[in-house]
């Protein structure tokens, strides 16, 4: 499977294949190592992170404002996702997140 990825005009498509580059995006179940998503928060408030496992959302953690943390997925891990500190379900300020908490899978 292959992720692309839009840059200011340029596409990039990248695939991992199990190579233990850390600089190559994860697609599900590609990976042969360990699958990472690492996550920078540039919003102004911590967030909490989720996973959607086998139809499930898993807490992974929060990420503080302004930084940058590696999260381990689970075999079956669909998404990853942020959320406001102490919410579990989206609201509108969740749904824009994603303009500011960007997520990057990578294989290792």
């Amino acid at each position: 499977m292959k992720r692309a990825i839009g840059h200011g005009g340029l596409l990039l498509v990248i695939a991992c294949g199990g190579s233990g580059d850390p600089n190559v995006s994860a697609a599900p179940n590609t990976c042969a190592g360990q699958r990472v998503a690492t996550i920078a928060n540039d919003w102004s408030a911590a967030v909490d992170i989720f996973a959607q496992v086998a139809g499930e959302a898993k807490p992974l953690g929060t990420l503080q404002a302004g930084h940058r943390a590696d999260f381990p997925l689970q075999p079956g891990t669909t998404d990853v996702y942020p959320l406001q500190e102490g919410r579990d379900v989206p609201n509108a300020a969740s749904r824009n997140l994603k303009q500011f908490v960007s997520v990057r899978y990578q294989c290792r």
